[in-house]
């Protein structure tokens, strides 16, 4: 009888620890699940944050090109007016030939007609921006004035695409951060409820083992014996 209580008590024990390991593996295994999920969640923000910041490269070069080309289209525009105040002189045959210098007084007197002639120019120039400014709407447009335009939509454009790239980064920063302080407090759950699984466990155990201690006892007590062979 007491080399059948063995067994069966051996028998008991095994199951019940065969049953306690499962249950504990599916724990860790759906614990260390959400772990991985948490972790893969981490470089999917990474890559999003690089392909902003590509995105956001990408669209000040394309911003820089725009200014460069508009910066030179206007060069090319004071240049050319440049030459055709010039051209009066080149065409007198009786003007001073390239070859004959001048004199610093005679180069200061012909700069400051220049000057005066561009300025001139420039002054027409915004006289005809403000006159197609208040034509029609089929009226055909000045390019200088289309130059001025587009410079004018490039620098507000610049400043509203500098308003919202620096808008995007910080929600974007906010929502990292955001999304870290969750994932740390995910983890600090996580180790909780690890910590107070491991709580149950020994607490199991310590019943088990009482429970053991008792079914010993009571089979190794005479009395109990005595009154087991009564009934």
């Amino acid at each position: 009888m007491s080399h059948n209580f063995e067994l069966r008590l051996g028998q008991l024990l095994s199951r019940m620890e065969t049953q306690q390991q499962e249950r504990n593996s599916s724990q860790v295994q759906l614990l260390a699940a959400k772990v991985e999920a948490c972790e893969r969640a981490l470089p999917r923000l990474e890559a999003r944050l690089d392909m902003l910041t590509d995105r956001v490269a990408a669209g000040s070069a394309q911003l820089s090109k725009l200014q460069s080309d508009v910066a030179l289209q206007l060069q090319h525009i004071r240049q050319e007016a440049l030459t055709q105040q010039m051209n009066p002189y080149n065409a007198n045959p009786t003007q001073l030939s390239p070859t004959v210098p001048m004199t610093s007084r005679m180069q200061s007197q012909v700069e400051e007609l220049v000057s005066s002639r561009v300025q001139a120019s420039e002054q027409r120039l915004y006289a005809d921006v403000d006159r197609i400014r208040t034509a029609q709407a089929n009226a055909t447009p000045d390019p200088h004035a289309v130059v001025n335009a587009v410079s004018m939509h490039l620098t507000q454009f610049k400043r509203e695409f500098d308003d919202n790239q620096a808008g995007v980064l910080r929600q974007f920063t906010e929502k990292m951060s955001s999304d870290g302080r969750g994932l740390e407090e995910r983890i600090e759950q996580v180790e909780a409820q690890i910590g107070s699984l491991e709580d149950v466990i020994q607490s199991e155990q310590q019943a088990s083992l009482l429970a053991l201690e008792a079914i010993s006892d009571a089979f190794n007590d005479p009395a109990a014996s005595v009154c087991a062979k009564k009934t």
